[in-house]
């Protein structure tokens, strides 16, 4: 079931920040949005998630409306991990995690479900600890967790990494590969270049909330289309190891 979207416009504060966007994302594939800030590719993402009022258009996951479903129904099928979250209880890791299990309420497997998530994302050795005593890097991965524990068939990430030192980051992506292998969709809001070119299978490149360019990561990664956009000249190469991006230059 892939994920489509129609017509998409989004308006805060009498101003246009999505405008008409179309696409569809591939199920089972990691892709990435990336852009300039102020691109829109935080109101689109959470707007894909349903968090979102849109003015036009529609957004379907296979033949549903997601608009259409119940917020349980959406909450199971779809897990959205914001740029910035806040935990407003100083409860432990292991309750935080917990919370990702609500959609379920009280489901066979929780408990399994809980302790898979703390494993996946590295925190099950931070189970007791309350979230007072967290670091941002730490916490970011908690509420990974929480997420995973809700067992979303979708996975929509904004900026996942920006917290994490680079041995987490890493891990990070393995774990998203992985899960994408196992069958998950991931959606992932990226900043860096190289991350992006070496993790997604899929781009869509934002600016000034429009597509400028998705499509399979070697197509769209082109120093033409990323000199238009981001204003830098880029020399990439295409190996065994991937794509690689080198001599960034301000145009």
């Amino acid at each position: 079931m892939n994920l489509a979207f129609d017509n998409i416009s989004v308006t805060a504060n009498n101003k246009q920040i999505v405008s008409n966007v179309s696409g569809q994302v591939e199920t089972g594939k990691i892709t990435a949005i990336i852009g300039p800030n102020g691109a829109g590719k935080t109101t689109l993402l959470s707007a894909l998630a349903g968090l979102r009022a849109i003015n036009t258009g529609t957004i379907y996951i296979g033949d549903d409306n997601i608009h259409q479903m119940s917020m349980k129904e959406r909450a199971k099928l779809i897990g959205y991990l914001p740029q910035r979250s806040e935990v407003n209880w100083n409860i432990s890791v292991r309750h935080i995690v917990a919370l990702g299990r609500t959609p379920h309420y009280r489901k066979n497997g929780d408990e399994k479900a809980i302790q898979n998530a703390m494993l996946m994302a590295n925190v099950q050795h931070l189970a007791d600890r309350k979230s007072d005593h967290l670091s941002g890097g730490e916490l970011s991965r908690v509420l990974f967790a929480r997420l995973l524990a809700g067992e979303p068939e979708w996975i929509l990430l904004d900026e996942p990494m920006a917290n994490l030192d680079l041995a987490h980051q890493f891990d990070m992506a393995d774990l998203l590969k992985s899960l994408a292998s196992h069958g998950k969709s991931i959606v992932i809001i990226m900043h860096d270049l190289q991350q992006a070119a070496q993790l997604a299978d899929n781009v869509i490149i934002m600016n000034e909330g429009e597509i400028n360019a998705e499509g399979p990561t070697q197509e769209v990664l082109k120093p033409r289309i990323i000199e238009h956009v981001f204003g830098i000249k880029v020399d990439i190469v295409y190996d065994s190891g991937g794509i690689n991006i080198h001599n960034i230059l301000r145009v």
